[in-house]
């Protein structure tokens, strides 16, 4: 369990924090411009909807891989949850099983 309040170990004054928060601030701030140009750094709102942000991200960035792993006994699950990611943010489904059998069949280093 954690102290929390002025008698614990970590405490820090609201003082002190908003300053530690603003130093960090600046500094991300400078930080910025060279991020931009020696990676693929993107700025993206999380002001907007869910729905508005997921759309930026996936815009800016290479597709993402989510495993998703409800439980041995929740196929259903799964395919509900993988259903809803496909329709509402265009991800794809990929069976990795099927994957490992393909990779198997062409006898790749992978299968």
């Amino acid at each position: 369990m954690h102290d929390l309040g002025e008698d614990g170990k970590g405490y820090v004054s609201s003082t002190i924090l908003s300053q530690k928060i603003r130093v960090y601030n600046d500094k991300a701030k400078a930080l910025i411009p060279f991020l931009k140009e020696n990676t693929n750094f993107a700025e993206i709102s999380t002001e907007e909807s869910l729905e508005k942000t997921m759309e930026d991200v996936n815009s800016k960035f290479e597709p993402t891989v989510i495993h998703i792993r409800p439980g041995a006994s929740s196929n259903d699950l799964r395919k509900e949850i993988t259903e809803k990611l496909n329709d509402e943010h265009g991800f794809i489904n990929l069976d990795i099983n099927a994957l490992i059998r393909d990779e198997n069949e062409r006898k790749t280093a992978i299968g």
